[in-house]
């Protein structure tokens, strides 16, 4: 199984890693260092969420064979009784080639 992923960034590399080298343990990553199609600071969920799935998509249009893309995504998210009206927030979007997944991580000011 090699999983392509839509970062150069290593943090997102690492993140990414530790997860899906649980399930896949002889899993081969391959970073790609692709555009997002957002802003370079995306702000609010859509926005946030584009990103993600753009990011996973164009790494897994790079690969063959039996693989998957993967992809994380931050970005700032509007949310009302915050001392900056703005909340930190990651996406990561999953895609088989033939279903995407979505998920958020928690929410930081």
């Amino acid at each position: 199984m090699h999983i392509y992923v839509g970062s150069a960034n290593p943090v997102k590399l690492q993140a990414i890693h530790e997860v899906l080298i649980q399930i896949f343990p002889d899993a081969v990553f391959k970073p790609m260092a692709v555009h997002s199609g957002v802003a370079d600071q995306p702000i609010g969920l859509a926005e946030t969420l584009r990103g993600a799935r753009n990011r996973t998509l164009a790494a897994w249009n790079a690969g063959t064979g039996d693989h998957w893309g993967v992809a994380l995504e931050s970005g700032l998210v509007p949310v009302p009784e915050t001392r900056t009206g703005y909340m930190n927030l990651t996406a990561c979007a999953i895609y088989t080639g033939q279903d995407m997944a979505v998920g958020l991580g928690p929410a930081f000011e």
